[in-house]
């Protein structure tokens, strides 16, 4: 995916693009040098951190700022390449599944989302530092014309089913104190908390909605 991801990067930091005019408010008439090293980064498969450092030592932009723009860019370029695979060969695909990565620290949106399939042309929009990943779902054997053989494609079970089997102190840590409550209490569904946003510089997002 390296030569892809770096095409679908490029585009994004093109002139008049969004990540364009976000490198020319950091670094000015570096910008252009800003750019390169983030195709640098891609094109030898740096660790967004290690990228991030990069950009703290060379153009004085802060560690976490950094860490923000790197991980959400490298990873979204990356999510392009593999979509435009998946389109590729979408007469096997059915379409994708969201696999977010289940921690304490992932967002409820994250949560929401696993587990959920989508068309091979629709876009993972998920929020700034995001770290899900978009897995392939295949057609069935019957739909490939092999009506004799099982379905053998893996159940991935939903993200709220999910969180219902981990511990209280878990889900509180993910959810925070009231909304943990009300869920529990069964006065929301967790889908409820979930939110979509057009940002007319980024796009679409996901993000969590207050209660």
């Amino acid at each position: 995916l390296g030569e892809d991801a770096l095409t679908s990067f490029v585009g994004r930091a093109s002139d008049g693009g969004p990540l364009a005019r976000l490198f020319n408010d950091l670094a000015g008439d570096l910008a252009g040098d800003l750019q390169d090293s983030l195709i640098g980064a891609l094109a030898t498969g740096d660790n967004p951190i290690l990228a991030a450092r990069a950009l703290r030592n060379r153009y004085n932009v802060p560690l976490q700022r950094g860490k923000l723009i790197t991980r959400t860019e490298m990873l979204t370029a990356y999510r392009e390449a593999t979509r435009e695979r998946y389109i590729e060969n979408r007469d096997i695909l059915k379409g994708w599944t969201w696999l977010s990565v289940l921690a304490k620290t992932t967002c409820p949106a994250c949560w929401i989302m696993h587990g959920s399939q989508h068309a091979v042309d629709e876009r993972l929009d998920g929020h700034p530092n995001c770290r899900c990943v978009m897995v392939p779902y295949t057609k069935s054997w019957q739909e490939l014309g092999f009506s004799d053989l099982p379905d053998t494609r893996p159940v991935i079970a939903d993200g709220e089913t999910i969180l219902r089997g981990k511990p209280e102190a878990f889900q509180r840590e993910v959810l925070g104190p009231k909304a943990h409550e009300r869920w529990k209490a069964n006065d929301i569904r967790l889908a409820d908390l979930l939110a979509r946003k057009d940002d007319p510089r980024w796009g679409t997002m996901r993000y969590t909605r207050s209660l």
